[in-house]
């Protein structure tokens, strides 16, 4: 059997992260008490369809009632921002629909192979004017489009004493409006002001295993000299430029 499908309906319901319930801190802005949030209820139908190891297809749809996260302290109707980014629990008053679908692919042909992941998501939320004026913008940004494709060699060499791997991973993802992530709360909070993405990645790497030894180097963000300096890992941090990352995983037992 070269196709198999599967379908899935479920539903939870739970109570929001702990966090957002209580919190205290030697800071006055961080301490609440919220008893009166009401339990996240999370819908979600899955269909799924694969044709051997060379493709699945994955869709998901999701709603989401009450969801409860972090939202800044700023009022986005006139672009002031709080420059301490002070953060503060909030649950929708609305619905959120959110759906997916992603296309998985491997390809092997000899000794290379081609890795694809490609995603497409989109999120629906109805956003009152009494919202905007609280600042309970969009919440759940996703990017669009999201990308990682990797290109690799494998092979045997000096006797099959050693194993070798090679190859370049791409990543890519539109622009969306990335959360932050908020220390003092270990939190990521919301923002809708300032969007991260559009912009390639390529990462080069190397594996290769003798017996119990394995060894990895890894060349991150190949191509940052060639695609200007304006790439974010979230909304106020920089993406590291090149760097060389290696490591020795060494088993002592078989």
């Amino acid at each position: 059997k070269n196709i198999n499908t599967n379908i899935s309906i479920s539903k939870s319901v739970r109570s929001p992260n702990f966090n957002f319930i209580l919190f205290r801190s030697a800071y006055n802005s961080y301490n609440w008490y919220n008893d009166s949030l009401k339990n996240e209820e999370i819908s979600n139908a899955q269909f799924e369809i694969s044709y051997k190891k060379l493709l699945k297809i994955t869709a998901d749809y999701y709603t989401l009632d009450n969801y409860t996260f972090f939202v800044e302290n700023s009022n986005n109707l006139n672009g002031e921002i709080d420059l301490f980014r002070f953060a503060s629990p909030f649950q929708a008053p609305s619905n959120i629909k959110y759906y997916k679908i992603k296309l998985e692919n491997h390809n092997k042909i000899g000794k290379f192979a081609l890795i694809n992941t490609v995603q497409y998501q989109k999120k629906e939320q109805n956003i009152e004017l009494n919202q905007i004026e609280l600042n309970q913008l969009e919440t759940l940004n996703v990017p669009e489009w999201l990308t990682r494709n990797t290109l690799l060699y494998s092979t045997d060499v000096f006797n099959k004493a050693l194993f070798l791997q090679t190859g370049i991973t791409f990543n890519y993802f539109t622009k969306f409006f990335a959360d932050y992530y908020n220390p003092l709360l270990s939190e990521l909070v919301t923002q809708n002001y300032k969007q991260i993405g559009d912009y390639p990645r390529l990462d080069f790497f190397i594996n290769a295993k003798i017996q119990q030894t394995r060894i990895f180097v890894k060349v991150e963000h190949l191509n940052s000299s060639s695609t200007g300096y304006d790439f974010y890992s979230d909304p106020f941090n920089p993406y590291r430029d090149l760097s060389v990352r290696f490591g020795v995983v060494w088993n002592f037992f078989q």
